[in-house]
């Protein structure tokens, strides 16, 4: 079974159960899709670990409350091991709130998700290691962030789409900019 960064994991996996919370569905070429990739691998993942909490999962699910034993032990595993804030995680709920607002269908959320997120792994992990040590990891990857979300002096057309996906955390997703930031920096950590 692939497992991808656990962080990248455990955020995916976290806007997808605080969907499932709020009813939002997920479409494929043949109908609904009752659960999203990430939030399956987690729920897996987390049944090999404690037979126990996988149990509380489904019974949260039994019971009309589908996410919510998933959002509470993401969220304490993203705080405990990322040191990621409260702001970080209500960030992510804001953000799927507006999206099924505008439209009830979290695949497109998904994949603007996922298309993003690959992309900044990408440029981030291609442009730190030219920076050197010089450069603290997290000033480095918040100047690289920073310049990908303001500046204007990107070349070529495939360049230009990575950035334009990037961009799309703010304008399609809307996270800010220190959300993606604190993200981009997250996803190096050892």
């Amino acid at each position: 079974m692939f497992v991808q960064n656990e962080f990248i994991l455990l955020v995916n996996a976290y806007y997808q159960a605080d969907a499932m919370t709020k009813n939002v569905i997920s479409s494929g070429i043949f109908g609904n899709i009752k659960i999203q990739p990430e939030i399956d691998q987690w729920r897996r993942l987390l049944t090999q670990t404690s037979q126990m909490l996988g149990q509380a999962v489904i019974e949260g699910d039994n019971q009309g409350k589908s996410g919510e034993f998933d959002k509470s032990l993401i969220s304490a595993k993203l705080k405990e091991i990322y040191r990621v804030g409260d702001n970080f995680i209500s960030e992510i709920e804001k953000s799927v709130s507006k999206h099924s607002s505008e439209q009830n269908d979290m695949t497109s959320y998904r994949i603007s998700f996922q298309m993003a997120s690959d992309t900044i792994y990408n440029l981030v992990g291609g442009t730190i290691q030219h920076m050197g040590n010089h450069v603290p990891l997290k000033d480095g990857i918040y100047r690289i962030v920073n310049d990908i979300l303001n500046q204007d002096y990107w070349k070529g057309d495939e360049v230009i789409r990575q950035v334009e996906f990037v961009r799309s955390f703010k304008t399609v997703l809307h996270f800010s900019e220190n959300w993606i930031k604190e993200y981009a920096y997250k996803m190096y950590m050892k």
